[in-house]
């Protein structure tokens, strides 16, 4: 610890801030997320901390540089070494995952990262730059907030509307699912049907995706969390499929809007659904989707879309929809 502390301030007196966070950031990385890595990450907080509160002309770019700095962080992976470069990569595969893995390297490393940036954090600096940066930064306020594993938001977190929201008639067995075609088409938009009446009856029109598939216009095909369901199929991996743009509601009860695969025989809002787009909700009773500040939630799926809501069938260039009867 002493070694590292007085190799990194001679670096300091020496102006080599880039030479410290660089090393700083390959380090934290390179952590084993044991036990024998707390020395190491101590020593990298430290050293994080006094670049980052360092007053003069170049706080604001060390800032930056530690932040989304896009220097590769090893040989084997192209994501830059940035700490909310490499946050952002480990909710995704996190995320992706479909069973509950607490322990795994990644959650640890997470982990460390969240809290490494929760110390940054208390520096004004920071803060005020992260404040400003606000709307980029709506995936990580989530795992920001006091007492929070990262258990809590990525395993039993991360939506939980099946356990509230069963009400919807499971049409397929487990032999059907390898004959779904185009065909059931119509079978597949009414999958999630309650016994809510609707509030729109429009339909929504995604443009500027990332993937390209999410792009198009989803009908109103049923409702969930009180609130209108949007769907339309299109292909994914070499199969049809329904995308669905629903709201649901976290384990912490706040809201978010999905553009999502949610496979046959489950409830939207689990683990299992194929996310590509989220966006945080009001929770108001006859909410629709909000236009702007999409977030992508798969480090392919950049940029994320412009969501309209119209109240009249609309058809654009990829596809188009029928009205929506309730």
């Amino acid at each position: 610890l002493a070694k590292y502390l007085m190799a990194w301030t001679v670096n300091v007196i020496n102006n080599k801030n880039t030479v410290i966070i660089s090393e700083a950031l390959q380090a934290l990385y390179h952590t084993q997320g044991d036990w024998t890595s707390n020395e190491v990450v101590q020593v990298v907080q430290i050293a994080l901390k006094i670049v980052a509160a360092s007053p003069g002309e170049s706080q604001l770019e060390n800032i930056n540089m530690i932040m989304l700095s896009r220097n590769k962080i090893s040989g084997r992976n192209e994501i830059g070494e940035g700490l909310l470069q490499v946050a952002k990569e480990l909710v995704y595969i996190h995320s992706s995952q479909h069973y509950s893995n607490e322990y795994s390297h990644q959650s640890v490393l997470l982990t460390t990262y969240i809290e490494v940036i929760k110390e940054l954090r208390n520096i004004r600096a920071v803060d005020a730059w992260m404040t400003v940066k606000k709307d980029e930064l709506m995936w990580l306020e989530q795992y920001l907030q006091p007492d929070t594993t990262i258990s809590d938001r990525c395993e039993s977190s991360r939506r939980d509307d099946a356990l509230h929201h069963g009400s919807y008639d499971q049409q397929y067995s487990d032999s059907d699912l390898n004959g779904i075609h185009e065909s059931d088409d119509e079978d597949d938009d009414s999958r999630f049907e309650d016994a809510y009446t609707g509030v729109s009856n429009g339909f929504v029109l995604v443009e500027g995706a990332g993937i390209s598939q999410v792009n198009g216009t989803y009908a109103c095909t049923g409702t969930w969390d009180n609130v209108d369901l949007f769907t339309k199929n299109d292909i994914w991996e070499g199969r049809n499929q329904t995308f669905s743009l629903f709201r649901c509601r976290l384990s912490d009860n706040t809201k978010r809007w999905y553009i999502s695969i949610v496979p046959m025989n489950n409830n939207p809002g689990t683990s299992f659904d194929i996310d590509f787009y989220y966006q945080l909700a009001t929770g108001n009773a006859r909410e629709v989707p909000g236009m702007m500040n999409w977030v992508s939630a798969r480090s392919e799926a950049d940029p994320p879309p412009i969501v309209k809501f119209q109240s009249e069938v609309v058809h654009s260039d990829h596809d188009s929809a029928e009205e929506c009867d309730q």
